[in-house]
């Protein structure tokens, strides 16, 4: 195996000994050691000495840690940053990935088998992006497309939610590789991370953006579509980011919501592709009422089943039209005794799909912000990915507008009665 170009970049003595005595015993490291004690001088070192991966002190000296990993990662790419500190903590790590680290590991207790795995994966993105980048370089018979500007079906972009009343079923990640397919396939997409919370789009997608929906907050009534196009970051596939913090959050209430929506279904893309939650908040019905489809995500648990089975009540309680809702059962296993039929008819509803279980593909995709779907494309979970992108795109939209709209106001309804009754 061709050896790895380390750097370390770490404001305390102790901590820069103990991480150079790991490197130094892992075989496939060749160790830029160096002194430097500012982001301003790491930067030149790093367009010096090119190295392959840079191990970022989360209390390094100068820019923020954030920002300029955003700088290694536009200048000095294939470069991958690994960054370190003594406590990993949720926000913190979510911050790193959308500014474009591969990791976050902390030196507490730090092992050369835990840090010979992180530098295994960060060595196999240097690879890859360097593939990519020569494969684009040497083939010039066939150029690859460039990316659309303009929708390809020329119509109003279709609005598809995914949603599962059960926290934890995988809707961001199939969010997340639906998009990349839809857009390997020629389709404009805009991903809105619906998830107003705890939102990671930008973590899986590998998108770091310093904007988010509620940057648009301030603005009553329509929003242009220019103010708009500048909060929302452009990849592969452009993506509206969740707001960065919880407080922030709060701002996005339903009228929001509301004018968000009504702007973005008027801009130049193919498919709006929305993550939600599972909180049947103001916002979230607001996004299941627009949508010309509500991909229903369920799993083979009982608990994940009931909840959906109480969703589906309520929509029968309002009489929302069940047109717009598709079922697809993710982490799907063959061996279970929650087979389809009995599923089907627990729920009183077709299934649609399945997605194949493969927690270790999933789990080191959503760690690294690599979608899976595109990138191992012959994996079964990957064509589970690709069968559902398949038919959510051919399929033809009926819907009865409106009945959320009702179910909204009836459910407020039952909520203020509960609520004199207990008075």
């Amino acid at each position: 195996m061709e050896k790895m170009t380390v750097i370390v970049f770490e404001i305390f003595p102790k901590v820069d000994k103990f991480l150079t005595g790991l490197l130094k015993s892992i075989s496939s490291v060749d160790l830029i050691e160096n002194d430097v004690n500012n982001t301003e001088e790491a930067l030149e070192l790093i367009f010096d000495r090119k190295p392959d991966i840079i191990i970022l002190g989360n209390d390094f000296p100068g820019e923020d840690i954030n920002y300029f990993t955003q700088i290694i990662r536009k200048k000095a790419a294939p470069a991958q940053v690994i960054v370190i500190a003594e406590v990993v903590g949720a926000e913190a790590v979510r911050q790193a990935m959308r500014a474009g680290a591969c990791d976050f590991i902390s030196y507490k207790n730090l092992t050369v088998e835990e840090l010979s795995l992180s530098l295994e994966r960060a060595g196999q993105l240097v690879v890859e992006e360097r593939n990519t980048r020569g494969a684009s370089l040497e083939v010039k018979t066939e150029p690859v497309p460039a990316k659309q500007t303009k929708s390809k079906t020329g119509e109003p972009a279709k609005i598809i939610a995914v949603y599962s009343p059960k926290g934890g079923a995988g809707v961001s990640t199939i969010t997340a590789n639906l998009s990349r397919v839809m857009a390997k396939e020629g389709y404009r997409v805009l991903v809105l991370d619906g998830d107003f919370l705890f939102g990671d789009m930008g973590v899986l997608l590998n998108q770091p953006s310093n904007h988010s929906i509620t940057d648009l907050v301030r603005f009553e009534g329509e929003i242009a579509e220019e103010i708009v196009k500048d909060v929302i970051t452009t990849g592969e596939v452009d993506l509206l980011a969740a707001p960065p913090s919880v407080v922030k959050s709060l701002e996005i209430t339903g009228p929001v919501c509301e004018t968000v929506l009504n702007t973005l279904s008027k801009l130049d893309y193919d498919i709006l592709l929305i993550n939600t939650s599972s909180n049947l908040s103001d916002p979230t019905l607001l996004i299941l009422e627009k949508a010309d489809v509500v991909l229903l995500v369920v799993t083979q648990e009982i608990s994940s089943v009931r909840a959906l089975r109480l969703f589906l009540d309520l929509m029968k309680s309002y009489t929302i039209d069940f047109n717009k809702f598709e079922v697809v059962i993710n982490r799907f296993d063959k061996s279970s005794v929650l087979t389809i039929a009995k599923l089907s008819d627990n729920l009183d509803i077709g299934i649609s799909l399945t997605v194949p279980q493969d927690n270790s593909t999933v789990l080191l995709a959503n760690n690294l912000g690599i979608p899976f779907a595109v990138e191992q494309k012959n994996l079964a979970i990957s064509k589970g990915i690709t069968d559902l992108a398949n038919y959510l795109l051919s399929r033809k939209n009926k819907t009865d507008a409106g009945g959320l709209s009702k179910v909204l106001n009836n459910f407020k309804k039952i909520i203020r009665k509960k609520s004199k009754e207990k008075v």
